[in-house]
């Protein structure tokens, strides 16, 4: 079913992703944190459940240049339209590589501190739930497709010190190689590495960096399969 206008042709779809969008918060958002010739053309999007904690100007990077919308923050997809309280503190940076999509989904948080890095690759998609929480660094390649209730975490937010009193579990760098898939309710913890073209099998809790490219890999730094390839393609049943 589609809707036609004087100006544009949309689909059902994308007129209920319109009644979740806060046009006055998304204005407010762009031109209070973005330069000028940045924020008019509104490269964030918001949805009306998005709740902004705390946020600073400049905080994101574009490095490929300015498009409308290229960051869509709180919207559902076509399957799960779910209306879910979302949270944004940024204090340190974002950094937004390519001009496709770049989304993260009903009720996630994204946390950066101060000292923290956060870059999202091209046509990065995230579904329900997700929270990210990023002290140090966090990359995202290129082409990932995130599932439900996924916790991302570079540091244990607290410090542990041995009988002498010297830190003992320092921050370390998350890394997501490009085109990888991140099955539902899985745990990655700071110094995970996960490579091309891999599948994280769901309900895993990833902590090392693993080296075999294009497998699903599990908790323990199991591989399940290896020489796998993953499309989006919905139509999977016999």
């Amino acid at each position: 079913m589609t809707v036609k206008t004087n100006f544009f042709t949309m689909n059902i779809i994308d007129i209920k992703k319109l009644l979740f969008l806060a046009p006055v918060k998304t204005v407010w958002f762009n031109f209070r944190y973005l330069p000028f010739k940045e924020a008019i053309k509104f490269p964030i999007i918001l949805a009306r459940n998005v709740s902004v904690r705390y946020c600073h100007k400049g905080f994101c990077q574009f490095d490929d240049g300015v498009k409308t919308g290229v960051f869509r923050l709180g919207f559902g997809d076509r399957l799960i339209n779910v209306e879910t309280n979302s949270s944004i503190s940024i204090k340190g940076k974002l950094v937004i590589k390519g001009t496709g999509v770049h989304a993260l989904g009903p009720g996630f948080t994204l946390g950066i501190g101060r000292e923290g890095t956060l870059t999202i690759g091209d046509n990065f998609t995230a579904s329900v739930r997700n929270r990210i929480s990023c002290q140090f660094s966090i990359t995202i390649g290129d082409d990932n497709m995130w599932s439900f209730d996924n916790v991302i975490m570079d540091s244990d937010t607290h410090q542990i010190c041995d009988a002498e009193g010297s830190i003992t579990n320092y921050n370390k760098a998350i890394i997501f190689g490009n085109h990888v898939w991140l099955g539902c309710r899985n745990i990655v913890m700071k110094g995970a590495s996960i490579p091309d073209g891999c599948m994280v099998a769901s309900g895993s809790k990833i902590t090392s960096a693993y080296t075999e490219k294009n497998a699903i890999i599990a908790s323990q730094n199991k591989v399940i399969k290896s020489n796998i390839i993953w499309k989006r393609d919905w139509a999977i049943n016999i």
